[in-house]
């Protein structure tokens, strides 16, 4: 009886926390359409083997390419198929971090951990993404375990796991060079003897050799994206970038920086994050926790802010979820070390936060991205529904959202760039489905395609305007004081010209 209870107080927790999470990740999956990288990364999946390869090696190596190719032969390329892999990624980081937190801080910090982890706002929006951000995370959480087992007691069997995590990282995301520092950085203080540091040398020279098939991948990819650093400029992006990404980690990406629902949770959080550094002294474990973080952030940091062609800043964030799990871990263990009086209370209101984030994610409200809420198998089929033979219907996509090519061959359609306009101006379509994707500007329509709208216009006349996924006035107020771009009040324009 004592060993039932003992399992049910162990599993019962977790088994719950795993549901919920599913659960809420399954929802996101089902209810929204790819984003531009995730419609990239099964574009890629569906090509032959040997071009899945040499695809995108100019910013990421093959491996999860390859895996994500595997998982659409195994699965299908339907969204909720191709994301199940990642959210089991992320059922893995939940139960690995839970061991993790048992081991060094005790239970009811796991307990914690749990319930922040399966609600948290980063994990909600990208855990269940179709993209390498949940494998690079379940890696890191698992690196660190087997690194952790290692140190502890220099049983070389565990270098074994740490090997092929390191591996795989290296060989999915060149970035995830954050991630192996910052495990370096915990073995190092984590480690009880000096009798297993050889090994853990030659563990990482095998995770080198490992690396070496993609390195000329990697120096290309360096050339390419990676000027001489302009001291101002590097600063500039370092300073916005370390904000975005600070912001994501607490609040998330579905609640708009002027909303004071974002300040009460960066407060809460700010508060236990004086905790922990209050604490910190008193526990050597902490201490290096807080350190590994530190230091993956600050190398992630410096990676994004020294690439010239990174996406905008607020790309920081996606890219950082590998880091959400340590974060979490922290704040679990400054709250389990309160009162419980005080630890029922900001827990609870940590959870009503990240509730009013959920409720924003679900209904397409607040999001700092508005490119993951365009419902585009809608538009799709709106457009699908309204043509008739082929030669009779044209569908424009601009350049700024590659989904767009994505979700028109997809449904058939035979997406064109507008610059196409000229090989159907002698004989015009009966109508024209124009998608445009606003995306860094502020202007109502990319400056390149303008003498093409211009031309369609004069044929067909002014057209039917539909507006889809807005974005939240408060989050244009803040990108345009900010300098940030995408001040758009809609993502995607819809202009649907029917001959006269």
């Amino acid at each position: 009886m004592a060993n039932m209870k003992a399992l049910c107080r162990w599993f019962v927790p977790a088994i719950a926390a795993l549901l919920i999470q599913t659960a809420l990740l399954g929802a996101g999956a089902a209810s929204k359409a790819y984003w531009e990288d995730e419609s990239w990364t099964v574009t890629i999946a569906q090509r032959d083997f040997p071009d899945v390869l040499q695809a995108d090696r100019q910013f990421h190596p093959p491996l999860h390419y390859l895996i994500s190719a595997v998982w659409l032969r195994l699965s299908g390329q339907s969204e909720i198929a191709m994301r199940w892999f990642s959210i089991g990624c992320t059922a893995v980081t939940l139960s690995v971090g839970y061991v993790l937190m048992r081991r060094w801080f005790g239970y009811k910090p796991a307990i914690v951990y749990l319930l922040l982890m399966c609600v948290w706002p980063l994990m909600l929006t990208y855990a269940q993404s179709a993209r390498y951000y949940p494998w690079q995370m379940m890696l890191t959480v698992l690196a660190i375990f087997f690194v952790d087992r290692y140190a502890r007691g220099a049983q070389q069997r565990w270098l074994f796991g740490y090997v092929l995590c390191g591996a795989a990282m290296i060989t999915s995301v060149y970035a995830s060079i954050a991630a192996i520092i910052g495990v370096w950085v915990w073995f190092i203080l984590r480690r009880q003897s000096r009798a297993g540091f050889g090994p853990w040398v030659i563990a990482n020279l095998v995770i080198v050799i490992a690396f070496l098939p993609v390195s000329t991948m990697f120096s290309g990819a360096l050339r390419q994206n990676v000027p001489p650093i302009v001291v101002s400029a590097f600063l500039r992006e370092f300073v916005s970038r370390s904000a975005l990404l600070s912001y994501g980690l607490v609040v998330g990406e579905t609640t708009s920086p002027l909303d004071p629902m974002a300040w009460f949770k960066a407060c809460l959080v700010g508060v236990l994050l004086l905790i922990v550094l209050a604490r910190m002294r008193s526990s050597r474990l902490a201490r290096a926790l807080i350190l590994m973080l530190s230091v993956m952030i600050l190398v992630t940091l410096v990676i994004s802010a020294s690439a010239v062609n990174a996406p905008a800043p607020q790309g920081i964030i996606n890219r950082g979820l590998f880091i959400t799990p340590i974060f979490v871990m922290l704040l679990a263990w400054s709250l389990a070390s309160v009162s419980v009086q005080a630890r029922i209370t900001l827990t609870a209101l940590i959870l009503m936060t990240n509730l009013y984030s959920a409720f924003n994610y679900f209904t397409n409200r607040a999001f700092l991205k508005t490119i993951i809420t365009v419902p585009w198998q809608q538009v799709m089929q709106t457009v699908k529904a309204s043509t008739g033979e082929a030669a009779d219907t044209v569908m424009f996509c601009n350049a700024a959202d590659y989904t767009c090519f994505f979700y028109g061959l997809r449904y058939g359609l035979s997406p064109q760039l507008p610059s196409a306009w000229s090989t159907f101006a002698s004989h015009p379509p009966k109508q024209i489905w124009w998608l445009n994707s606003n995306s860094t500007n502020e202007e109502h329509i990319d400056s390149g395609d303008r003498q093409a709208f211009a031309a369609v216009s004069a044929v067909y006349g002014d057209p039917q305007v539909t507006n889809v996924a807005p974005q939240d006035p408060s989050i244009i107020a803040f990108k345009r004081r900010l300098g940030l771009g995408g001040t758009y009040d809609y993502r995607l324009n819809i202009w649907h010209f029917v001959a006269r």
